[in-house]
């Protein structure tokens, strides 16, 4: 038993029914034009409007943050994971590029350190208590520090 078919409206070849996006206004429930002829004339519109389509996503991401973050944060793990070695040579690029910058980073660092560890000596004097917490988060600091220099 063969597959039905149906005529494309823009190409006007017989193909499978596979072939059609779907549509429950039409009669038989498909698109009129098959998926490759409507992919075509939507590569062509953004390729004619292309400052109107950023447009339109600027807008929809303004009107949509959360979707849109827990978006770019699955897109980026999952590039992430598959770059390793091109997101260190970034990084790597990077820090060559920008010492100023690398080394003021590591200034405020090394400030946030002193500034914790002296407020570590002030709890520890008050309450023996938050000197305990106080010293998981510096190991803490002490481990993403050990990160940083590998």
């Amino acid at each position: 038993m063969t597959e039905p078919e149906k005529q494309c409206t823009q190409c006007l070849a017989f193909k499978p029914l596979g072939d059609f996006g779907n549509d429950k206004s039409k009669k038989d429930g498909k698109k009129h034009a098959c998926k490759y002829c409507k992919s075509e004339a939507n590569r062509k519109y953004y390729a004619a409007n292309p400052e109107k389509i950023k447009e339109a996503n600027r807008k929809c991401r303004a009107e949509n943050p959360e979707k849109y973050k827990e978006y770019d944060r699955k897109a980026c793990r999952k590039y992430y994971a598959a770059n390793p070695e091109k997101i260190k040579e970034s990084h790597r690029q990077y820090r060559a590029a920008n010492p100023e910058k690398r080394k003021e980073s590591h200034r405020q660092y090394y400030t946030r350190v002193r500034h914790a560890r002296n407020q570590c000596a002030v709890f520890n004097a008050q309450n023996p208590n938050k000197w305990e917490i106080l010293q998981s988060k510096l190991k803490a600091l002490d481990s993403t520090k050990t990160k940083e220099k590998e």
